[in-house]
């Protein structure tokens, strides 16, 4: 095997074998998401290296064909391919992770009622710490988050008490392996955390519920928040749309 091919082999082989052992590190716990994010930028930089070795390669071995006699022709070794296509795929991923956060807003807390916020007991703040993100919601988060999540509102669900309501929230939420913290059925309120798969991210949940004031019904208010990161790349509106999407599915 020529040097060419084994360095293209070894750099695509290194791509890909990085950011898997940076994403089962994460998930057994070996290591915090800051190295996984490492190992990610890592694996894109061996992908990209492994792009233009291999495209170096493939140009260089064209000229040499078209210039030597059909016998001396050096030939594309089939590892080149198999480790350019390998680093094109690392790189790729990488990068539609990075084009797919840059498409969503600087935010990482999400609730369907801005004027009165669902708030967190002194149970989630301190499960928190102190190097979590601020709970406090400014003007100008308030004003990105209508322009981004216009369709995030406080759900109304007709003819049902909100007891009834706040039960079938709260098995929502378990079915939704969220882990419950804090609950309480007179008030109408419980918390809850949900660990996100890979990178074991920790967003704090609090579900509201209260009664329509003549009675026709229940109000259901969702916040989920994020620990950690300047933007939760959209995790947080989607997490209250699944909830909110199979309430209202429940309670009809």
């Amino acid at each position: 095997m020529r040097i060419r091919s084994r360095i293209v082999a070894i750099l695509g082989l290194t791509a890909f074998i990085v950011p898997l052992i940076g994403l089962v590190g994460i998930r057994a716990g070996w290591w915090n998401y800051e190295i996984g994010f490492l190992l990610l930028a890592l694996a894109s930089l061996f992908g990209a290296l492994t792009l233009v070795a291999g495209i170096t390669g493939f140009v260089l071995a064209f000229i040499r064909r078209k210039r030597m006699p059909a016998s001396n022709r050096a030939r594309i070794h089939w590892i080149d391919v198999v480790g350019f296509f390998l680093g094109l795929m690392v790189f790729t991923f990488v990068s539609q992770l990075f084009l797919n956060a840059l498409e969503h807003p600087l935010l990482y807390d999400i609730s369907t009622d801005l004027e009165d916020l669902p708030n967190f007991s002194g149970t989630i703040v301190e499960l928190r710490g102190g190097a979590s993100n601020s709970l406090a919601f400014t003007e100008q988060a308030k004003r990105l988050h209508r322009e981004s999540h216009p369709d995030l509102d406080t759900l109304e669900i007709r003819d049902r008490s909100n007891i009834e309501i706040f039960k079938t929230a709260l098995s929502i939420a378990r079915d939704m392996q969220w882990e419950i913290v804090t609950e309480n059925s007179e008030i109408g309120r419980f918390e809850a955390v949900d660990t996100t798969f890979w990178f074991r991210f920790k967003d704090d949940v609090v579900v509201r519920v209260r009664e329509i004031s003549n009675g026709s019904g229940s109000l259901v208010d969702v916040r989920s928040t994020s620990r950690v990161g300047v933007s939760d790349v959209g995790t947080n509106a989607q997490r209250i749309r699944r909830f909110l999407e199979e309430i209202e599915r429940r309670s009809h």
